[in-house]
């Protein structure tokens, strides 16, 4: 009687467990009761506005690239041996000597179409409130190197321990569509000359 106990027993798990490869189970009563696999997880990954490829779109001619705008801030000067120093990057200028009178800001347009006119901002965050803030139009975003410079004073009061730093930001208030927001902005400090 237990051998036989022991086979019923045997023989009902062996029902259960091929039951449950096949994905269905008996539940008590009779009713059958489906179980849903896992799907295997798959890591999707989305491309950062910077990774995007051109969109292309069809032309009696063919497939062409879609016209974009990439706006970026153009420094005026060369690095040179002491970045940040009047005449260097973003710094000047300073004819009779000293230190910088302008930050000066020009802008990129890595793009193939103009973005045309914006604002462009520069922050000096050590100045005071009412100095503190600059912004002023760039009327030529054509594809290239920028064709205009835009000098903004340096404000006595941004000059902190021989720097005064600045915050520079192409198209400011968002009128411009672009490929790529993350590149209009530069930081930096322009500093008194090597003595």
């Amino acid at each position: 009687m237990m051998n036989q106990t022991l086979t019923s027993v045997a023989a009902l798990t062996a029902a259960i467990l091929i039951a449950g490869t096949a994905g269905t189970a008996i539940a008590a009563g009779g009713a059958k009761t489906t179980f849903e696999r896992s799907k295997p997880h798959v890591n999707v990954l989305q491309a950062q506005p910077e990774q995007r490829k051109a969109t292309r779109h069809k032309t009696p001619g063919g497939l062409t690239a879609k016209p974009f705008v990439d706006l970026e801030p153009k420094a005026k000067y060369p690095v040179g041996a002491l970045p940040g120093a009047p005449m260097s990057g973003f710094c000047g200028p300073n004819q009779g000597g000293g230190v910088a009178k302008y930050v000066t800001v020009g802008v990129k347009n890595n793009g193939t179409k103009p973005g045309g006119t914006f604002i462009n901002r520069v922050t000096f965050p050590d100045a005071l409130p009412a100095e503190r803030v600059q912004e002023d139009p760039y009327q030529n975003s054509g594809p290239g190197f920028g064709t205009a410079y835009i000098g903004f004073k340096i404000p006595a009061s941004a000059w902190k321990n021989g720097k005064a730093k600045f915050v520079i930001k192409v198209d400011a208030k968002l009128d411009v569509k672009e490929t790529k927001e993350n590149n209009n902005i530069a930081t930096g400090y322009c500093v008194e000359p090597a003595s």
